[in-house]
């Protein structure tokens, strides 16, 4: 069985991989990180050229993992593709 942080992980890769193809976007590059703290479940950043997301691995193993994994998830890359493709 995978654990919550290699799901968050894998269904990141399969999101950015959509949002590449059908944005024609190279997000190929985008960091994702399991190192945000706090009361946020999820943020996009910008650092220069560099893209990443981070997401709070404490709320991983509550009853918001669902929550976290099909809506947060998501909603962080729809906010990469926006600061990668401003238009």
């Amino acid at each position: 069985m995978t654990t919550p942080a290699q799901q968050v992980i894998d269904k990141c890769k399969t999101l950015l991989a959509l949002a590449s193809e059908k944005y024609s976007l190279n997000l190929s590059q985008v960091g994702i990180r399991l190192d945000l703290k706090g009361r946020a479940a999820g943020m996009a950043c910008r650092r220069g050229s560099q893209y990443y997301m981070r997401f709070n691995r404490d709320m991983m193993g509550r009853e918001a993992f669902d929550h976290l994994l099909n809506n947060t998830v998501p909603h962080e890359i729809a906010h990469i593709v926006c600061l990668m493709n401003p238009a």
